[in-house]
């Protein structure tokens, strides 16, 4: 049995909730499902993931994914190490001879139209509030201080003076409400679906809250989109992870650039056929998931006859980081050196 005879067999065959029921990192997603709880594999964050009724589950910064993926996920595995682990505790027997039905694509999500109401009514209230970019002091300031240029900032950037935040402190959800900036994060299509939030304070410093970034939960997939600090690509487009990296490689390069927000949904981007060519700025992690990201990106865009090239920052990492990226670079090859 191949690998994708493998995966098709899985999705048809077990029920993602009682695989769920056996691994004890999702005992409380699955007792409160389907309300939001923190990572299941890091304990970070209070409304990151979440478990749907019908056994998808969605992770923050990754989207929806299924029985497969949220068992690698959580359980930090590769998929077909996934696909085994889930054979285990299923007790499923699967041989050549085994015969599938159903397709091998990834099932399609939906979201109750209660929830998508609810969802996109969240989502008017804190756009209504917000103003651009250009105008919001504490924004620029931030921006500012990360070494960026602030004289022109993309019109899918905005500010927010008092934008809510539920943080866990010692068990408890507290809420607070301080400065945010706001990025529009554009669906597949290049809808807009969502907004990315960096918590802030007046004087554009990060906020003390639990999680500094954190995207709304999305009326629809989050799969393959994008915060497009510039909405028409041309034919030579850069994508990087996060805004503030994707602000210094669109001041470096002078392309239109898009932020993907994390390594997963980088990798999962969708390009437009009215690009020919990408330049992939990625982040280089200690735990590899940055480099192995852009790297697949490249492989299928060439796979569909886009040109993409990989780039990745020259420093070292430094001891006790978890990575570097492209503004980090940036803001290196900015100093002035000693005469």
């Amino acid at each position: 049995m191949d690998a994708i005879q493998k995966i098709q067999a899985i999705r048809s065959s077990v029920n993602p909730l009682d695989i769920y029921g056996k691994i004890p990192a999702l005992s409380e997603a699955l007792r409160k499902k389907p309300s939001q709880v923190p990572d299941p594999r890091t304990g970070s964050g209070t409304t990151v993931f979440r478990i749907a009724s019908n056994g998808s589950t969605y992770l923050n910064g990754v989207g929806y994914m299924d029985v497969i993926d949220t068992v690698a996920y959580v359980l930090d595995l590769p998929k077909m190490k996934a696909c085994d682990e889930i054979s285990r505790l299923a007790n499923l027997k699967l041989d050549s001879e085994y015969v599938a039905s159903g397709s091998s694509k990834p099932a399609e999500y939906t979201l109750p139209p209660e929830d998508v109401a609810k969802r996109t009514e969240s989502l008017r209230k804190v756009w209504s509030k917000s103003v651009h970019a250009m105008e919001a002091d504490y924004v620029k300031a931030y921006l500012s201080k990360r070494g960026l240029d602030v004289s022109d900032l993309p019109n899918t950037l905005r500010g927010i003076k008092s934008c809510l935040n539920v943080s866990n402190v010692d068990g408890k959800l507290v809420k607070s409400w301080t400065p945010a900036m706001l990025g529009v994060y554009f669906d597949k299509e290049g809808k807009p679906l969502t907004l990315h939030r960096i918590y802030l304070t007046p004087e554009g410093n990060k906020a003390n809250v639990e999680d500094v970034k954190k995207i709304m939960s999305p009326p629809g997939d989050i799969r393959g989109g994008a915060i497009r600090l510039d909405y028409h690509p041309g034919e030579h487009l850069a994508v990087a992870e996060g805004i503030e990296t994707a602000l210094a490689v669109r001041e470096m390069s002078g392309l239109p650039t898009w932020a993907c927000y994390s390594d997963r949904l980088l990798e999962a981007v969708h390009i437009p056929s009215s690009v020919k060519r990408v330049s992939i700025f990625a982040d280089k992690d200690v735990s590899g998931a940055g480099q192995a990201a852009a790297e697949n990106l490249r492989k299928r865009l060439e796979s569909h006859g886009v040109e993409a090239r990989v780039f990745f920052p020259k420093q070292a990492i430094p001891a006790g980081s978890k990575g570097i990226d492209w503004l980090d670079e940036y803001n290196q090859l900015s100093k002035p050196t000693a005469a």
